[in-house]
C-alpha cells in the first residue's frame, strides 16, 4: 500500500512538525543568556511528549475505533488551541497534524 493512501501513517507523521518546532524553540531559550522560563519550557516538553504518545499510538498496529480518533483529534485540536497562547509559531506546527487526523477519522473503520 502507498503511503499517501493510509490516513494514519501520514497522521502519524505529520508529528514531526510540533516536535520540530517544539525542539527548536526549546534550543533557543536554553540557549540565551538569562533564566530560562520554567513554564514555556515545561509547555514545550509536553508537545514533544504527547506527539510522541499521538504519533506511537498511530504508529501501532491496534485498530483504533471512530471514538478513539475523535478523542485523538478532540487532543490535538485542543493542544493547537493552546498553543496559540503560549507560543504562537507552535500553532503552525499543529496545521498539519490537525488535518491528517481529521482525515484519519473520516476514513472507515474496518
Amino acid at each position: 500500500m502507498r503511503l499517501t493512501k493510509n490516513p494514519r501513517t501520514l497522521a502519524a507523521i505529520s508529528f514531526i512538525g510540533p516536535v520540530v518546532l517544539a525542539l527548536a524553540l526549546l534550543a533557543i531559550l536554553w540557549g540565551t543568556p538569562g533564566p530560562t522560563p520554567l513554564n514555556l519550557s515545561l509547555e514545550l516538553s509536553g508537545v514533544v511528549s504527547l506527539s510522541g504518545v499521538l504519533a506511537a499510538a498511530l504508529f501501532s498496529a491496534v485498530a483504533l475505533s471512530r471514538l478513539q480518533k475523535l478523542v485523538m483529534l478532540v487532543i490535538c485540536a485542543a493542544a493547537a488551541f493552546a498553543s496559540a497562547f503560549f507560543s504562537p509559531v507552535l500553532l503552525l506546527g499543529w496545521v498539519y497534524p490537525v488535518w491528517f487526523l481529521v482525515r484519519c477519522y473520516r476514513e472507515s473503520t474496518v
